[in-house]
C-alpha cells in the first residue's frame, strides 16, 4: 500500500517536471529535487494544522474556489519564474494560508 507522500510524489510527472523546467529555466534535475524537498514539506505542514478547524475550513473553499477555476492550475500561476507567488491566485492564497509569514522563506529554501 501506497503511502499519501507516495500518491502525491506520483502526481508530480516527467512531463510536469519538464515543463516547470522551460518556464522557469531550471534544469529538470533541479526541478526534480525541488520537488522532492517541496512534496514533504508541504504535507507536514497540512499535517501540523489537520487540528485547526479554522484552516481547514479555509482549505476546502480554496479546494473548491480552484475545482472551478479553469486557470488554478496552469504553470504561469504556479512556477512565476522566480518572481514569487501572486497571493491574488486561488494557489497563491492557498500557499499563503499555509506558510504564513514564513511563505517568502519556504519559497527561498526550494
Amino acid at each position: 500500500m501506497s503511502s499519501m507522500l507516495d500518491a502525491v510524489r506520483d502526481l508530480v510527472t516527467p512531463d510536469l517536471i519538464a515543463r516547470m523546467g522551460a518556464h522557469t529555466g531550471e534544469s529538470e534535475a533541479m526541478m526534480s529535487k525541488g520537488f522532492g524537498a517541496a512534496i514533504p514539506l508541504l504535507l507536514s505542514s497540512l499535517a501540523g494544522k489537520a487540528g485547526d478547524t479554522s484552516f481547514m475550513s479555509h482549505l476546502a473553499g480554496i479546494a473548491a474556489d480552484t475545482a472551478s477555476d479553469t486557470n488554478a492550475l496552469t504553470l504561469p500561476q504556479i512556477a512565476t519564474g522566480g518572481t514569487g507567488i501572486d497571493t491574488a491566485t486561488t494557489t497563491g492564497r492557498w500557499l499563503s494560508s499555509l506558510f504564513g509569514r514564513d511563505l517568502g522563506g519556504v519559497i527561498d529554501g526550494i
